[in-house]
């Protein structure tokens, strides 16, 4: 049966960037009261199976890379920025490889989701698009597939 892992990754933003970000804003909008601004690299792991303890030890050493702040805790706003359908990114493609070179053979593709969806998260899109947080999402064709048109 297949499982599909989700990992924190790094930092994917450095402190010079976010104060970068972080004046742009002010001075583009002063009138919001934007207090802070984080980015975080999560990785979706596709596998055949559950990896054992060593596997997974191996698969966190292979996504330790870049800063890390353990401080940093999630609040406000989440937004997951992903690669539009169709996407099959050479970072994955690479990360895959890798993972099959170190002896994780259990991994099918390190990338977004491959599976059936639930009504709920159709339903939960559709709540998303009708409220304010998705108020600048327009024109867009989502595709809720857990990522079929991927493979």
């Amino acid at each position: 049966m297949p499982h599909l892992l989700t990992l924190r990754g790094r930092n994917a933003l450095s402190p010079f960037r976010v104060a970068k970000l972080l004046a742009a804003i002010s001075a583009s909008h002063p009138h919001l009261a934007v207090a802070g601004i984080s980015a975080v690299y999560w990785h979706f792991v596709d596998t055949v199976r559950a990896l054992d303890p060593p596997e997974r030890l191996t698969l966190e050493r292979i996504l330790s890379y870049g800063p890390h702040d353990d401080a940093v805790t999630d609040a406000g706003h989440f937004r997951l920025v992903v690669p539009r359908p169709g996407t099959i990114s050479p970072w994955s493609s690479k990360a895959t490889d890798i993972a099959h070179n170190c002896g994780l053979e259990a991994i099918k593709r390190m990338s977004p989701q491959q599976r059936l969806i639930k009504p709920e998260e159709v339903a939960a899109l559709a709540l998303l698009l009708a409220s304010e947080d998705g108020g600048g999402i327009n024109g867009q064709a989502i595709n809720v597939d857990g990522g079929a048109v991927l493979f």
